[in-house]
């Protein structure tokens, strides 16, 4: 869920995010949604729900039993500074975290937003605009091309089939 205005969401909707939408927030500028609807409704009158397309990859600490705390550690990254009573990554710090899972082949980053303990509801963030446009279903979404082969796959099967040397007879050697 993605917490908003009335006319941000008719934004979101018609156009999509631009970067200018994108939030700087506990893990750096990016579209960040809840699994809460209450908790998305701390940021905006308006909850827009959306699903994650099965082919974006998200590292999900929470799925892994990590804090933010443990990654940056795991990273190398240097303590977090503490601001009043809270932890928080400096901006170097939020910047390898982000290039790090975009180098993993994420896309973003599911994460439990308590940085000592692991708790609270999980939030995730989505660092690519056009994929948070995506998981909201907006007309501005552009989907990735899906490879185009000029066979099809029961033309591969046949012709796997069809080679003698893919048989059990031909995997026999002709000398025993």
């Amino acid at each position: 869920y993605h917490g908003t205005t009335e006319a941000a969401a008719q934004g979101i909707v018609e156009g999509g995010f631009k970067d200018t939408d994108l939030r700087s927030n506990l893990l750096g500028t990016g579209a960040y949604f809840t699994e809460s609807p209450q908790g998305a409704a701390a940021y905006g009158d308006v909850v827009a729900g959306g699903d994650l397309p099965s082919d974006v990859r998200i590292l999900d600490l929470v799925a892994m039993d990590k804090r933010i705390a443990d990654l940056v550690q795991e990273l190398n990254l240097g303590a977090l500074e503490r601001v009043g009573d809270n932890l928080s990554l400096t901006d170097g710090q939020r910047t390898a975290v982000r290039d790090w899972a975009a180098g993993q082949g994420y896309s973003g980053i599911r994460f439990s937003p308590d940085f000592e303990l692991g708790g609270g509801a999980p939030e995730t963030v989505i660092f690519d605009v056009n994929v948070a446009n995506r998981v909201v279903g907006s007309k501005a979404a552009v989907e990735p091309e899906l490879p185009v082969s000029s066979e099809s796959m029961g033309t591969d099967i046949d012709n796997e089939i069809g080679n003698p040397l893919n048989t059990i007879l031909g995997k026999i050697d002709p000398d025993i």
